[in-house]
């Protein structure tokens, strides 16, 4: 797992992670953090590190050095990585990208601040028990980011806001923060700068992943990035393409796009297929699931996760694997798009977009238009003062509205209790949505619709629950200690930056990597689901 973090504050030995290397004098890595995503550059008095993965150049990080840190350092370049920025006087700036890929963590200690990329190695530091409250938020309202945004599972110990400058001062005062990431529509179009930020995305995985992996389902998720990595590998070193089907069925649709895909590299693509038993059912071995800051996407199905991961290892020795998670938050939208279309008077848009829904669902249009006009009634402050009521009522519908005629367009669609909550639980989580009605937005400028979206995106992050597949670095504790410098032997410290891996945005691929019988099958599946915003 790779965790790094660093100190600012007035002690003469600044904590840090067992078994770590120094980059910087208030600035650790762990021992399994590899040398490609530590980069360092200094100006003067003033550092910056780059920490994680990332496709900046050795001179891209130097200029950050020599020129000062832009408000996009964070995500500038392809890649799920921090910048530290420490100018002369001991602060520590941090800036955080905005989809919280590499999420960062923070604690008071020894009269400072102590940061770091894993919150169980703060707790660790601090002794922390679980945060109830936080417990309670998770199991009554999962899906509303709005009750948990900024906290942990451990009690003291918080997330840094994402897209954000944090200046964490030396003299241990407040921290201060700034959001820097805003939607907002770019110079090129959706579509081409979807296609250029994927392809930097793969390009830099290609780079550092000698033995490359990635899934393959047949459907375009994880068909694009597959093709997309073959087709930039070099000859001679094929992707390693990976079909998860049922034991005894090779006969799925999505294994035949998922063979046509394959075939269409023969000489760039290995194709694998896994064939899933009994033994990887969803809920299997739950109480194997290895510790990790919070319940990880895949906790439910860590059976097969885990059995992927370690048949892996085994079979070809990966080292790094792409998947195709995520893919549908990016391309489609929240119904809530429907309210923010009735407050623009798109009314036949609207329209449009419902039997589209209606269709997708299988359901009527009509509980989707009427949840649409209460949907462009109600103001984000508002539901979340109606989601305060509805807990402590113990039920999110209103008493005239069924479960069948629910829509869900509203701000937290599905964020439904289960029967089995305490009234602790219910008030914990309804207090929560109240203090965060009144907590102002810095994203509040933005349409009801995107504004959801950045939720939802928020929420299926897939980093902030890493879970260590090695299982060769068990832990006996939940909590991994930090110790103080002054307790241990400080490693060589790194004076030079690795060699570069990075690129230049904007990596080329062949066009039209996707076969098109693959291709055609998703455009015709496509055209059966509402549309994206600013489509027509």
């Amino acid at each position: 797992m790779m965790i790094f973090g660093g100190y600012a504050g007035p002690h003469p030995h600044p904590p840090c992670l067992a078994r770590s290397q120094t980059v910087t004098s208030s600035i650790w890595a762990g021992e399994h953090v590899p040398d490609h995503a530590v980069r360092t550059a200094a100006a003067g008095q003033i550092r910056v590190t780059v920490l994680g993965p990332c496709g900046a150049l050795t001179a891209d990080v130097e200029d950050l050095a020599e020129r000062g840190v832009p408000h996009d350092a964070a995500w500038r370049w392809a890649g799920a990585y921090v910048v530290a920025h420490e100018p002369p006087g001991g602060d520590v700036v941090l800036y955080t990208d905005p989809a919280a890929a590499r999420p960062v963590y923070v604690t008071r200690h020894a009269d400072g601040w102590v940061w770091s990329s894993s919150a169980r190695a703060l707790a660790g530091l601090r002794n922390a028990g679980l945060d109830v409250d936080r417990i309670s938020c998770a199991i009554t309202a999962p899906g509303v980011l709005a009750l948990t945004e900024g906290s942990t599972f451990y009690a003291g110990v918080y997330q840094l806001p994402t897209g954000a400058r944090i200046r964490l001062p030396a003299h241990g005062g407040p921290l201060e923060s700034a959001t820097l990431w805003v939607p907002a529509p770019g110079r090129a179009d959706p579509v081409t700068r979807l296609r250029t930020t994927l392809l930097d995305a793969v390009a830099l995985r290609t780079r550092l992943g000698p033995r490359l992996s990635c899934d393959l389902s047949g459907g375009l998720d994880s068909t694009s990035p597959a093709v997309i990595a073959a087709s930039m590998l070099p000859a001679g070193r094929p992707l390693e393409a990976v079909t998860v089907h049922p034991a005894g069925n090779r006969g799925g649709a999505d294994l035949r796009y998922a063979r046509i895909a394959a075939a269409a590299y023969p000489d760039r693509i290995t194709h694998r297929l896994l064939p899933l038993t009994a033994d990887e059912l969803p809920y299997t071995g739950m109480a194997a699931v290895p510790v990790s800051d919070e319940p990880a996407p895949s906790t439910t199905a860590q059976a097969r996760f885990l059995g992927q991961m370690r048949w892996m290892k085994t079979t070809f020795d990966a080292d790094m694997h792409m998947t195709g998670d995520g893919g549908d938050s990016i391309m489609f939208v929240p119904p809530l798009q429907l309210a923010a279309l009735i407050r623009r008077r798109r009314l036949r848009r609207v329209v449009g977009e419902a039997f589209g829904w209606a269709r997708l669902r299988r359901a009527t249009v009509r509980p989707i238009l009427l949840d649409a006009v209460r949907g462009a009634r109600t103001s984000r402050i508002a539901a979340l003062h109606e989601l305060a009521q509805a807990l402590l009522a113990q039920a999110l519908l209103a008493p005239s509205m069924s479960a069948a005629d629910r829509a869900d367009v509203a701000w937290f669609a599905g964020s439904s209790a289960p029967a089995w909550a305490t009234e602790q639980a219910r008030r914990a989580a309804a207090a929560a949505a109240h203090a965060a009605a009144y907590q102002a937005d810095p994203l509040d400028m933005l349409d009801d619709a995107t504004r959801c979206l950045v939720d939802q995106l928020s929420l299926s992050r897939g980093n902030t629950a890493a879970v260590d597949v090695d299982r060769r670095r068990k832990s006996p504790h939940p909590l991994m200690k930090i110790t103080h410098r002054g307790d241990i032997r400080v490693p060589q410290r790194r004076d030079k930056a690795p060699e570069p891996v990075g690129i230049r945005p904007g990596a080329q691929a062949p066009g039209s990597p996707i076969p098109p019988a693959v291709s055609t099958w998703w455009k015709r599946h496509r055209s059966r689901l509402p549309a994206s915003p600013g489509s027509r």
